[in-house]
């Protein structure tokens, strides 16, 4: 059995957030990870339903897929973004956190994430 997949960076991001900003109304989460380019097809519907998913479990939640342009030694980087209207809490982030560990060998196992808020 596939390993399940690994949060880095979920909690202390979004309490660095919490302590600078205030609360993380306008936070963005993004998730990051590998994906060789054969297994791009195959990949697409699965995270495609995971995001849609967690957009019915949470009213307000936006999630995007992006992908970079280029491939680099057949290798595609893939990354999730996603934000909430009511905001982005720590309840939301572990959410999204323990539904990627639930969904186990569906989805990528090297998940980075990263907390994002605008500049003023």
């Amino acid at each position: 059995m596939a390993s399940k997949p690994t949060w880095c960076n979920a909690g202390p991001g979004l309490a660095l957030v919490e302590r600078v900003m205030g609360s993380p109304l306008d936070a963005v989460l993004f998730v990051y990870y590998k994906v060789p380019a054969a297994q791009q097809a195959a990949l697409l519907p699965v995270v495609r339903q995971f995001q849609a998913r967690l957009r019915s479990s949470w009213a307000g939640l936006e999630a995007e897929l992006l992908q970079r342009p280029e491939l680099s030694d057949g290798i595609a980087t893939w990354m999730e973004s996603y934000r909430s209207s009511a905001g982005l809490s720590a309840a939301l982030v572990a959410a999204i956190a323990q539904a990627a560990a639930d969904a186990d060998a569906d989805l990528p196992v090297a998940r980075h994430v990263e907390t994002f808020v605008p500049l003023r």
